[in-house]
């Protein structure tokens, strides 16, 4: 998982190895929809986080069937089979701290399932455009 700093108003990349419940990586064809929830938590403490974004991603440009390793991956060995991109007009604030739920909401696993989804989490860091 990358969690990262950017400059306040400019986009973030979150990339990750996301793995089914059998611990393979997910493939578009596993997944049904990507849900994003973007918080701003800046100074937020035991006081609900403000809800900046709500909607989904699209899985054919966000999904890689394939693990991608390129050069500044440094997260791991085996790569990542997830990237997207948080606009920088989410990010407008600077010096704030937000967090990205991303929900892939895949097949049942179990006939008692009604719905299944694997979360992932990412922290993203603005740092103020002042003084520059």
């Amino acid at each position: 998982m990358s969690d990262g700093r950017v400059k306040q108003g400019q986009t973030a990349r979150v990339r990750a190895l996301v793995p089914n419940y059998g611990g393979l990586p997910l493939t578009k064809a596993d997944i049904k929809r990507i849900e994003l929830k973007l918080f701003d938590v800046t100074g937020v403490g035991g006081v609900s986080a403000r809800l900046v974004f709500e909607g989904f991603r699209q899985i054919d440009t966000t999904v890689f069937d394939t693990l991608q390793l390129p050069a500044d991956w440094d997260e791991n060995t085996d790569g990542f089979n997830f990237e997207d991109f948080v606009s920088g007009q989410l990010l407008s604030r600077g010096g704030a701290k937000y967090k990205a739920e991303y929900f892939f909401y895949i097949e049942r696993v179990t006939p008692d399932d009604t719905e299944t989804y694997i979360p992932l989490e990412a922290r993203i860091i603005t740092e103020s455009m002042e003084g520059l």
